[in-house]
This record gives structure tokens, sequence and C-alpha cells, in this order.
């Protein structure tokens, strides 16, 4: 076409195109800027590709938006081209506003280093927490309640109230669980079994509270791999994974095995938990294990008192 034709097809977009940049990098320069006034040449420079790629993306959405409908009133089959290009400029937009105004909330501001073989930056960014240690981060508090493995029909259940049977796929209630209606000896179905999932409760101030759960897979083919439980909301989305998980066929950081001698009903100490030995009998059936007339085997039952919740060992000797 000839250049008057051409000029007159692109000034409109391009002066709306400008209009909404200047209006949007207008309240996104101010919010760079600290609460003393001051920013620095790295945030304007991140700012200003981060201004092009905008100017880019929306000028994309009005000039495909004006040729798409030139194109409805004459040959609406020929519209496909303009809404592909329209929707790969939302796609970078969308990606522009993610990267941009992402932020790290947790930052680890209690001075407890995760690893000291790990850079500074990943020590800075990922905040350690202990079971039953509520710990303060952002504008929530956390407590993280514990490992729990998916069963189909039944949700997340502390996997201390399972045992693993001959079958990888299915479990047995080592206890009543009464929220999930399941009695001591059920046969659960496990839901993924290289999966576990981590409870985390988060608590705002006004005393609301969420929980996620996100998931740590142990892979044959690709290792360990990381999926993180996200909180959505209207305006921004929380995404919760874990940093690190031990491989459970690597016990060499395993503390060394301590041997004490107690009698029934005395208290004992398993690390730092108070416990008890309850009872040791004689059983004739081992869960995972076929005993034949030659064997015998005896059971302990040790009750743990742990920080909200009583757990119970039952190891066995098999002769």
């Amino acid at each position: 076409m000839d250049v008057k034709s051409l000029r007159k097809i692109l000034t409109a977009p391009i002066i709306i195109s400008l209009v909404v940049t200047i209006v949007i990098a207008s309240l996104g320069y101010l919010s760079t800027f600290d609460q003393e006034g001051k920013t620095n040449g790295e945030i304007v420079f991140y700012f200003f590709k981060y201004i092009l790629l905008f100017f880019f993306g929306v000028y994309s959405i009005v000039a495909n938006f004006t040729v798409l409908l030139s194109v409805l009133k004459s040959s609406p089959k020929l519209s496909g081209g303009a809404i592909t290009h329209i929707g790969v400029a939302m796609m970078l937009l969308g990606i522009l506003f993610s990267s941009g105004y992402d932020q790290i909330v947790s930052k680890n501001y209690t001075g407890i280093l995760w690893s000291s073989d790990y850079p500074d930056e990943v020590n800075k960014n990922n905040l350690l927490i202990y079971q039953n240690d509520p710990r303060k981060m952002h504008k929530y508090t956390l407590n993280y309640k514990g490992i729990r493995k998916l069963f189909e029909g039944k949700g997340y259940i502390n996997q201390n109230f399972v045992k693993e049977t001959n079958n990888p796929e299915k479990y047995i209630a080592g206890q009543n669980i009464a929220e999930k209606n399941i009695l001591k000896g059920d046969t659960l179905t496990i839901n993924g079994t290289e999966n576990s999932y981590f409870e985390i409760e988060y608590t705002k101030d006004n005393g609301t509270s969420f929980t996620l759960f996100p998931r740590v897979q142990m892979n044959e083919a690709m290792g360990i791999v990381y999926s993180p439980d996200i909180k959505r909301t209207l305006f921004a989305d929380l995404y919760t994974h874990v940093r690190t998980f031990p491989d459970p066929e690597v016990r060499d950081d395993w503390g060394r095995t301590d041997t004490v001698k107690v009698r029934i009903g005395e208290t004992f100490y398993l690390n730092d938990y108070i416990s008890v030995l309850e009872s040791v009998t004689r059983v004739n059936e081992v869960d995972g294990f076929a005993l034949s007339e030659q064997d015998a085997a005896v059971k302990a039952v040790i009750r743990i008192e742990g920080e909200t919740e009583t757990y119970y060992a039952e190891p066995v000797f098999i002769i």
C-alpha cells in the first residue's frame, strides 16, 4: 500500500499504545522508588525493558484488533491470523506482569541457615521451618504439620497413621482416624506411591487460615521432583514449594544408636520425646512377613508423646 494509507492505518494503534504505555509506566515507575524517594540505574534499566515489551504487547493487541474488525466485515473466515496474534500478545503481557511483579515472601530473617553448603541467596530466600514450630513469614504465620500421603477417597493422611504392606499401592490404618471415618486395620489405596505431601497451615493476623500441600515426588527416571501448591486469589497467587527433601534410601545422616533398658510402664526418652514402654507381647501375625511354625515374634508397644499428638511405635522382634 502507499505511504499515506499505511500512515493512516498505523497512526491510531501507535497513539493508543503510547498513551496506555505511558499511563501504566508512570504508575509502575512511581512504585520503583524507595521510601526516601531514591532509585538506582539497575531498576530503571530493567524497567525500561519492561516498558518496551509492554508497548509491543499493547500495540499488537490494538493493531490486530483493528485488523480483526476490518476482516470480520468482509471475510470472517480470514480472522484466524488476527485472533492468534492477539492471543500471543495477551500471553506476552501475562508473562510480563507475572515476572515483573513477582515477590519472594519466604525471606529468611531468622539467622538460621538452611545449609552452609549452599549459596547465600538460597539461604536468604528460603525459610527453614520445623514441625509444629510456628514461624512468621510475610503477613502469615506458618505451621508445618508433617508429611502426608494422599489416599483415594480419603484425602491427605498423616503417614505415621498408616503402615506399608507387600503391595506398594495398599496401606493398613495403624489406628482409628475419626475425621476420615477410618478404623484401625482398614485397607487404604494410595494415590501415587512416589508422592509425599507437606501439610503447611497459613494463618493471617485476622485469624483466617488456609492449608497448602506442596508435593515431593521420588521419581526413578527424573530423581526428586518438587511441585508447588498454589493459593489463588483475584490479585495474586501464593506459590509454596519444598526446597529440599532427604532421600529415604540414603541413611548416612541418621543419628547414632542408643541402647536403653526399661521396664513395662517405665518412662524414657527417644531423642527429646517422652516415651513409655506400654507392653511386650507375643504375636502370631506380622504385617509383611509370613511366620512359620518354627518362628516366634514379639511386639513392643511404645507410646511417644509428640508436640501436638501421641504416636505409637510397634517394633517387632522375630526369631
